[in-house]
């Protein structure tokens, strides 16, 4: 019985549950767990992870990952540099069309027309 005892102590020990283990060494009467209680006591450590915790611990959400602002103004100015640039070709083709095809615009008539 007691080396069973001894065993489960030893388990709990190596499970660094000290505060289980001792309390079950207290009620084995072996010199051996008289040894493990002392060697304990040297040791003077607490459970890192007590069962029912004194208060909670706080928990904390996962940061927020978030584009620098250097980073994001870039791409803003890329947009519209695309978007402009693509406006004045939208632009350039209808007027160029326009001409081709005997469309124009009354006022490049009137700019291009040669003198009388």
């Amino acid at each position: 019985m007691a080396v069973d005892r001894l065993r489960e102590a030893g388990e709990l020990i190596k499970a660094r549950r000290f505060k289980e283990a001792r309390a079950i060494l207290v009620t084995v009467d072996h010199p051996k767990a008289k040894e493990w209680i002392a060697r304990l006591d040297a040791m003077e450590i607490e459970d890192p992870f007590p069962a029912t915790p004194s208060r909670p611990m706080p928990v904390r959400a996962a940061p927020k990952r978030r584009l620098p602002r250097s980073v994001a103004l870039l791409i803003l100015l890329i947009l519209l540099a695309v978007g402009t640039w693509a406006a004045l070709n939208i632009a350039e083709q209808r007027r160029v069309n326009n001409i081709m095809f005997g469309t124009a615009l009354k006022s490049y008539d009137q700019t291009v027309q040669a003198p009388k």
